[in-house]
């Protein structure tokens, strides 16, 4: 399965929507289908094969938007501060580690909990 929707099926999972494997497969099927190139089919696509409740729609709209947002994020955000290397060495939080090992799921939990 592709890792990017596989991660995304674990966002929802871990956000109380049911997934089942077939679901899962369908989805698969969706995405090989349309891809990833417009967001609106691909949220329509996916919402229509995994989210079957009006709650399941909600729940899974958030969590699409967080998980498929990167609008936010740039290089080098004016102010901001930098981290070198050598600093995230030193101090190996959880967020650095999700970053630092590409856990886009963990990083998505962690965007949806300080929302």
């Amino acid at each position: 399965m592709d890792r990017i929707l596989e991660e995304f099926i674990s966002v929802l999972r871990i956000s109380d929507v049911r997934v089942s494997v077939s679901e899962s497969i369908d989805a698969m099927h969706a995405v090989q289908f349309i891809g990833y190139g417009n967001r609106e089919v691909l949220k329509d696509s996916l919402s229509s094969v995994l989210a079957k409740s009006t709650a399941e729609k909600e729940i899974f709209n958030e969590c699409f938007d967080c998980f498929f947002s990167f609008d936010g994020f740039s290089d080098k955000e004016a102010g901001a501060p930098q981290i070198s290397d050598m600093e995230i060495q030193q101090e190996p939080f959880t967020l650095t580690r999700m970053l630092a090992s590409g856990d886009s799921a963990g990083l998505t939990v962690l965007m949806i909990e300080g929302a």
